[in-house]
């Protein structure tokens, strides 16, 4: 051992001191500077004698760093010396290998896998650990020895899914997944600056399953399901309740495929799949149609039936020779009885002339009614 004293160290032979080495900044060891080399004795300074490199230089398999400064910071001589490796030291989600070695031969000990020529003890570590064992070698040397690995992570990472919205929409979804460590990148989507957070903007509804794995491989399974993207247009129906020439209201009714935003001056269906609307006069426009999702269909609606307009006619003048007569009452009998006989049905004003009690159908009760006006008339 170096003296604290900064004094010689090394070995005698034949009364020649050889190997030694001396703190050139020190008096009291009786050597000064102007005696570098002399006899095989070396001078060295303080800081070279309390160095690394001077330990290595003695023997690192003897000599350690004086860490609590009980020989003034020079090195100082461990009888039973050992050296802890470990397999990693960064973080890792495999079992780590821990390896104590010595140039002292060890003696078996309970857990730890000793060498053939018993100079390494050696155990696998599956999980983090903070330990300390008593080691001990053949001589009955024994020294503790400070476990501590904290650099195994075999814990995958627990992830949260959120969706930019969940309610229909004809818009693209943005898919946050947000971790609660840092996580490797995943094609096809955007990594944070924090490495915690991973989007995507999904253009259309999708399935699927991806794998999430943290800096050290841990993974985990993230599943994405979007079922509420509709970008596709309601497909529409237009019905009238009349197409032929009435005097009356004509109803629109628009129906489609999927559920529609209501129209203002439209009536929505309980379903939401139908509209409909009472026209009173003839019209020619375009409504837009709106499903839930905001796509839009365009719907023509043109209605050019309704006459309103009372005709220049007399009620059982059928013939509208300007007189009832029995003429009139031959036509409407003939045009109840026609059958097949399109040539006897009544049309235009002389149907119109031919409907007694304007009901808008001509049938027995309008004949009865014209046949007393002509026998009132005689």
């Amino acid at each position: 051992m170096i003296s604290s004293g900064g004094g010689i160290v090394g070995e005698k032979r034949e009364s020649i001191i050889q190997n030694c080495y001396y703190d050139v900044s020190k008096s009291s060891n009786g050597y000064s500077s102007s005696n570098v080399e002399e006899n095989g004795i070396i001078g060295k300074t303080t800081q070279e004698m309390q160095s690394d490199d001077f330990i290595n230089l003695l023997n690192s398999d003897v000599f350690s760093k004086d860490i609590e400064n009980i020989n003034n910071g020079y090195p100082i001589i461990e009888v039973f010396k050992c050296t802890v490796d470990y397999s990693i030291k960064t973080p890792t989600n495999q079992n780590v290998i821990v390896n104590i070695t010595s140039i002292n031969q060890f003696q078996e000990l309970d857990g730890w896998e000793l060498s053939s020529d018993k100079k390494t003890l050696t155990k696998e570590y599956t999980e983090n650990v903070k330990e300390t064992i008593l080691v001990t070698d053949v001589e009955e040397n024994e020294k503790q020895i400070n476990i501590e690995i904290n650099n195994i992570d075999k814990t995958a990472p627990d992830v949260d899914i959120s969706y930019s919205t969940k309610n229909l929409t004809n818009k693209n979804v943005i898919v946050t997944i947000t971790s609660n460590e840092e996580v490797q990148e995943v094609e096809g989507w955007n990594l944070s600056s924090d490495k915690k957070v991973l989007t995507k903007e999904y253009t259309g509804n999708t399935k699927e399953t991806i794998m999430i794995k943290d800096l050290i491989g841990n993974q985990t399974q993230a599943s994405i399901e979007i079922s509420n993207i509709d970008k596709t247009a309601p497909n529409v129906n237009v019905e009238y309740s009349t197409k032929n020439p009435t005097n009356k209201n004509v109803i629109v009714t628009i129906t489609a495929n999927e559920e529609l935003e209501n129209i203002e001056g439209w009536e929505l269906s309980s379903d939401k799949k139908t509209l409909t609307k009472e026209y009173t006069e003839n019209t020619k426009e375009t409504i837009i149609i709106k499903d839930i999702a905001g796509n839009e269909t365009q719907v023509n609606i043109e209605i050019t039936n309704i006459d309103k307009t009372l005709p220049d006619i007399t009620i059982g003048d059928i013939n509208q020779d300007g007189k009832i007569d029995v003429t009139d009452f031959l036509m409407l009998k003939r045009h109840l009885v026609a059958g097949n006989r399109s040539n006897w049905n009544l049309t235009g004003d002389s149907l119109l002339a031919a409907d007694m009690n304007e009901n808008e159908m001509v049938d027995i009760t309008d004949m009865f009614m014209l046949k007393r006006i002509i026998i009132n008339e005689m």
